[in-house]
C-alpha cells in the first residue's frame, strides 16, 4: 500500500469538498435560496404654497421634494407635486425675489420638514428668506463637525466649503461644467454641473467679485439624485464629483 504524506489526505479531502460544492452549485436543479422580496415603493402628493418674507414678489422659484422638483413662474405661489416618495422629507424652495424698482432680484431659500403618507395629499407652506451665503444657511441645520447636531438632522461632511476657488481649481470646474453642458446638448448621459457662488470681497482696498465653492457645489438642496446624502454624484470610486475640482 503506498504511503501518504502527513496532511496530504486532509488537503485532498478539502479539494474534493470544494469541488463538490462547486459541482452542486453548477448542477441543474440544485437548491436555490429564494430571492428576498423587494418592498413596494409608496408615494403621495404634496401641495406647496410659497411666500416670501416681507411680502415681496417671487419672480421665479424651484421646489425640491425628495426625487421630484417643480418650477413656478412669476406670480405662481401654489403647485401640486405628484408621486413624492412616502416618508419624512424636507421640501425646499429656491427663488429669485424682487427687491423693488431698478434693483436686482435677490436669492431667497426656504425649507419645511414634513411627512408624506402613501396615496395622500400633504399641504405645506414654505417661507422664503434672503440668503446672502448658502453655506451659512445650510449650517443652521447641518453644523460643522464637532458642533451639536439638531435632532433628525445630518452633520456636515468633513470637506471644507465656503472658500475661494483657486485658479487651477477654477479652470478644472469650468472644464467639467462645459463637458456637462456639451453632453446634455448632445442628448448623451452626463453628470451634474458644479455650481459656484460669486461673492464680493475686498482686494487691495477695492471690491471685486470672486468665485467660491460651497455646500451646494457638492450637494443638492434636498433633491435626491440617487446618491448618498443628496450628493450631486457618488463621493466614492473617483467620481466626477471629485475630479470636477481635483485632478
Amino acid at each position: 500500500m503506498p504511503t501518504m504524506r502527513r496532511g496530504s489526505g486532509a488537503r485532498h479531502c478539502l479539494r474534493l469538498g470544494a469541488a463538490g460544492v462547486l459541482l452542486a452549485v453548477a448542477l441543474p436543479g440544485a437548491a436555490q435560496q429564494p430571492a428576498a422580496a423587494v418592498p413596494e415603493k409608496k408615494y403621495g402628493d404634496i401641495e406647496v404654497t410659497i411666500t416670501a418674507e416681507g411680502g415681496k414678489t417671487v419672480k421665479s422659484c424651484t421646489v425640491h421634494a425628495k426625487t421630484q422638483q417643480a418650477s413656478l413662474a412669476r406670480g405662481e405661489i401654489v403647485r401640486r407635486i405628484p408621486r413624492v416618495p412616502a416618508g419624512r422629507l424636507a421640501v425646499t424652495a429656491d427663488a429669485q425675489v424682487g427687491q423693488g424698482w431698478f434693483r436686482p432680484a435677490a436669492r431667497y431659500v426656504g425649507v419645511t420638514d414634513t411627512a408624506v403618507a402613501a396615496d395622500k395629499l400633504e399641504k405645506v407652506v414654505v417661507v422664503l428668506r434672503p440668503v446672502a451665503s448658502i453655506n451659512d444657511y445650510c449650517s443652521t441645520c447641518h453644523p460643522e463637525p464637532g458642533q451639536r447636531v439638531p435632532p433628525g438632522q445630518i452633520a456636515r461632511d468633513v470637506h471644507v466649503s465656503g472658500r475661494e476657488l483657486g485658479p487651477r481649481y477654477l479652470a478644472q470646474v469650468k472644464k467639467h461644467n462645459e463637458t456637462v453642458a456639451r453632453l446634455e446638448k448632445e442628448g448623451k448621459p452626463h453628470n451634474h454641473p458644479v455650481p459656484l457662488e460669486e461673492r464680493e470681497v475686498v482686494v487691495d482696498g477695492r471690491k471685486v467679485k470672486k468665485p467660491f465653492y460651497t455646500c451646494e457645489s457638492c450637494h443638492t438642496l434636498h433633491l435626491d439624485l440617487g446618491f448618498t446624502d443628496y450628493a450631486r454624484a457618488p463621493f466614492r470610486n473617483k467620481s466626477d464629483l471629485c475630479v470636477a475640482c481635483h485632478f
